[in-house]
């Protein structure tokens, strides 16, 4: 990924991409389970401010789901949860009591009917 990186990004664009020292200007891959989310800085103010909120858990993400006879009554809904990741499988997340805490919030957007698709 850096390579790919370095190849759009030249050095007079972004030194932190080129530089070892920084990680190349990553900070974190997020959601390493599902979709592998990826931080990355392209300057040195960029990678300091990510890295700050990051230690202080204040990086957030946004979903969109289509999920198919899933009710929630048109209402928004927290899940509160802790979770971990067991050391054995880190592509795996669990809910337990001894994880973080994370909070997820459902809202319906819209409940789409069937309908006659050779039509």
């Amino acid at each position: 990924l850096s390579k790919f990186l370095q190849h759009y990004f030249t050095k007079q664009t972004s030194l932190l991409i080129h530089d070892s020292s920084y990680g190349f200007g990553f900070i974190h891959r997020l959601d390493v389970a599902s979709s592998g989310l990826v931080l990355i800085a392209l300057t040195m103010e960029g990678l300091l401010a990510l890295q700050w909120q990051k230690s202080l858990y204040l990086i957030g993400r946004d979903y969109v789901v289509v999920s198919y006879d899933l009710e929630v009554g048109g209402q928004r809904r927290c899940i509160d949860a802790k979770v971990a990741v067991p050391r054995a499988k880190v592509t795996r997340t669990l809910t337990e009591d001894r994880g973080l805490p994370a909070s997820s919030h459902v809202l319906t957007q819209a409940h789409l009917h069937g309908g006659d698709l050779a039509s």
